[in-house]
C-alpha cells in the first residue's frame, strides 16, 4: 500500500531513533523498485516533498548513495554511473560494461536522454571527450542502441560468423572500428554472440577470453573481458564484480557493491551470492558485516538478505 508507505516514511523521518531507522529499511527495502518508484510519487503528493531528499537529510551521509539507488529512477541512475566512471571512478571500463551490456535499446534511449537532462551534454559527446582508440569505439556502438534483441539464435549464421571472425586479421580488432569483432558485439544479440563465441572457440580451439589476451591489450582490453564474461554468464561476471569490490587494495568499493546488489536484487543477486561465496569463499552478507563500517550497514545487509541465502 503506497499510501500506507509514504505516511509510515514521513512519521518515521520526523525523529529517527534506532526504531524508525529499522522502519525506514524494513520499508525500502521489502518493495520492488516499481512499488518504491510510486511510493515516492504518493509522498511528493502527500507532502510535497522529494522521498529520497527527505531521507537523506535525515539519515547520516553514508546513507545517501543507497538512498539514490533504491529511489532514483533507474534510468537516471544509470546516468550518474555512467558519468562517475567516464570521470575516472575505480574500475571504470568495468562498470561502463557494466551498464550498457545489461540495459536494452529503450533503457539505453532514457539514460541518454537522463544524462542530457542532469549534465546539459550528450552523453556520446562526452564518451568522444573522455575516451579514445577502439574503447571509444566499443562505447559508441553499444550505445547507438543498434542490437538485434530477439532471442532466436540461427545456428548457420553464427558458424558462418565464426569462420569470419577466425579468419579475420586480428591485428584489425585493435585498431578499426569496423573489424568483425566490433560489428559483432555491438548490433548482433546477445544470445547470438554467445553462440558465435562458442563456434569461434571450436575453431581456435581456445578460450575466447584468452584469445583477447593475445590480441588486445590496455583498456580496450580490460573492456573487452568485460564484456565477454559479461556476455558469457552474467551472474558469474556480477559475482566478480563483487568480490572485486570488497577486496580491492584500497578497500571496500562500496558504490559498486550497492550499485549490484540494488540493480540485480529482482533479477539474478540469489546466483550472484552463490557464485561470490564460491570464488570468495565466504558469503556476501558475511563480507558485508566484517568489513563495511558505516551506519548505512543494516541497509545494505537487509538488501542481501532480502533475497533467500547470504
Amino acid at each position: 500500500d503506497v499510501d500506507r508507505d509514504s505516511r509510515m516514511l514521513f512519521k518515521a523521518t520526523k525523529g529517527l531513533s534506532q526504531n524508525e531507522v529499522s522502519i525506514v529499511i524494513k520499508t525500502l527495502v521489502r518493495r520492488t523498485y516499481r512499488q518504491r518508484q510510486e511510493t515516492k510519487a504518493k509522498f511528493w503528493e502527500l507532502y510535497d516533498k522529494e522521498l529520497s531528499e527527505d531521507l537523506k537529510s535525515q539519515l547520516s551521509d553514508d546513507f545517501a548513495p543507497v538512498i539514490d539507488a533504491l529511489l532514483v529512477e533507474r534510468e537516471k541512475f544509470d546516468a550518474m554511473t555512467v558519468h562517475d566512471a567516464l570521470k575516472g571512478s575505480p574500475s571504470a571500463e568495468a562498470t561502463l560494461i557494466e551498464i550498457l551490456c545489461t540495459r536494452n535499446n529503450r533503457a539505453l534511449e532514457q539514460i541518454k536522454k537522463a544524462y542530457r537532462d542532469e549534465h546539459l551534454n550528450n552523453l556520446e559527446d562526452d564518451v568522444r571527450s573522455e575516451t579514445a582508440g577502439q574503447l571509444q569505439d566499443l562505447l559508441l556502438g553499444l550505445l547507438a542502441g543498434d542490437r538485434d534483441e530477439s532471442n532466436q539464435v540461427d545456428e548457420d549464421l553464427a558458424r558462418q560468423d565464426a569462420q569470419e571472425l577466425y579468419e579475420d586479421e586480428k591485428d584489425r580488432w585493435s585498431t578499426d572500428s569496423d573489424s568483425k569483432l566490433m560489428s559483432l558485439i555491438t548490433t548482433k544479440s546477445y544470445a547470438h554472440i554467445r553462440a558465435t563465441f562458442t563456434e569461434y572457440e571450436k575453431l581456435a580451439q581456445t578460450d575466447m577470453l584468452d584469445v583477447l589476451k593475445d590480441e588486445l591489450s590496455g583498456e580496450f582490453f580490460v573492456a573487452m573481458v568485460a564484456l565477454v564474461r559479461c556476455l558469457k554468464d552474467p551472474a558469474k561476471f556480477f559475482a566478480g564484480r563483487l568480490a572485486e569490490a570488497v577486496s580491492g587494495s584500497e578497500g571496500m568499493d562500496e558504490d559498486t557493491l550497492m550499485r549490484i546488489v540494488v540493480t540485480r536484487s529482482e533479477v539474478d543477486l540469489l546466483e550472484i551470492k552463490r557464485l561470490f561465496k564460491d570464488q570468495h569463499g565466504q558469503a556476501l552478507a558475511e563480507t558485508v558485516e566484517d568489513s563495511c563500517k558505516g551506519d548505512h550497514k543494516k541497509l545494505l545487509l537487509a538488501l542481501i538478505k532480502g533475497n533467500k541465502g547470504s
